[in-house]
């Protein structure tokens, strides 16, 4: 076990990402924008898991339906003159935007892996511009994508990004192209090549006037439905009910590199009582990531909690096993961010 929390947000809640402080735009305001959200159902999320995570004055909102398909979170976008219809994987655990190209090996397979994500061909495209081949992300298992940086018109909702920067994977060992929102100081040619950044997609979008501050909010919906929504440049105030609450960016040597909170407590809360997990290691960073469906904690709060619910670990699989009498109870967890809590249902 890692000793970080990628926590998957996939209940009705709402995650708020900065760079600068947060200030609450209403939905109404004038130039709103944004994602449509699908969910993706992972048939196996353990080892998807693996795979995704990487080694090393008047407001304006940009808005977006997301499509919620159980697990991971996508939003339709077009890149190119004329344009080219991608599906993208929304990942507040990158940086980057990467798109697969239909000459790679992975989408020229003929059991046509890329149909559904869909490619970009810079062929095809009259305002492409290569920029370099500093491109290069890779993943636990080995896998990830290596190619160009370039350069074309983004378009979603009524949204024109000309010039947008971008990567194209030329080799690539993943059909789902990649829309990282998180700190440019994430970017593949920072952290890599130690380059300056560049805008990508919410720099880009203050840069072009369409929102006037570095911030999304992510409303995910119920588990059980289909669609959610982004909000760049603001917060959807019929999205929730009484105070929203914010709590601090945690950086790591005073640099902010991914959208880290401190947790300070984790408790399990049943029809009989709450039981606290007594662990001297809180409070600890921990990264919200829309691209990970897993929760990871360290091995002694682990322990804990599998002492607390008779959990036996099995290696093979990677997860652990309960007893099955636990499904009659209505358990919830509940993670505590210095002041506010949230309640995540066992299931």
């Amino acid at each position: 076990m890692r000793g970080i929390i990628f926590w998957s947000l996939a209940s009705a809640t709402t995650l708020l990402y900065t760079v600068q402080a947060l200030e609450l735009v209403k939905r109404s305001s004038p130039a709103v924008v944004g994602f449509e959200l699908e969910r993706k159902k992972i048939v196996n999320p353990i080892e998807y898991d693996k795979r995704r995570r990487r080694r090393q004055s008047d407001s304006q909102v940009v808005n977006q339906v997301l499509d919620n398909e159980k697990t991971l979170y996508f939003c339709n976008i077009t890149l190119g003159t004329p344009p080219q219809n991608l599906r993208m994987h929304i990942d507040t655990g990158s940086s980057d935007l990467w798109v697969n190209t239909p000459s790679s090996e992975i989408c020229s397979d003929r059991r046509r892996l890329c149909e559904v994500g869909g490619t970009y061909d810079p062929r095809r495209s009259s305002s492409y511009r290569r920029i370099n081949d500093d491109f290069n992300i890779t993943y636990a298992d080995g896998s990830g994508a290596a190619g160009d940086y370039v350069s074309d018109t983004l378009r979603f909702s009524d949204v024109t990004l000309r010039d947008f920067q971008f990567a194209v994977g030329y080799t690539s060992s993943s059909r789902e192209g990649v829309l990282g929102i998180g700190y440019a100081s994430n970017e593949v040619q920072v952290v890599l090549n130690r380059q300056r950044p560049y805008a990508n997609l919410p720099q880009a979008l203050l840069d072009g006037d369409f929102i006037k501050s570095n911030a999304y909010s992510i409303w995910l919906n119920d588990l059980g439905a289909s669609r959610g929504e982004i909000l760049f440049g603001g917060v959807n105030a019929a999205k929730f009910e009484g105070t929203l609450k914010t709590v601090p960016v945690v950086g790591v040597r005073r640099s902010r590199r991914d959208l880290a909170v401190a947790l300070t407590g984790l408790s399990v809360r049943t029809g009989a009582g709450e039981q606290r997990f007594p662990s001297g290691n809180f409070p600890f960073s921990v990264v919200l990531d829309t691209g990970s469906s897993l929760t990871y904690l360290p091995d002694v709060i682990t322990n804990e909690i599998f002492d607390a619910v008779s959990a036996v670990w099995d290696p093979n699989f990677g997860a652990a096993y309960v007893p099955c009498e636990l499904a009659n109870y209505d358990a919830q967890f509940v993670f505590t961010f210095s002041e506010p809590s949230i309640s995540h249902r066992s299931t």
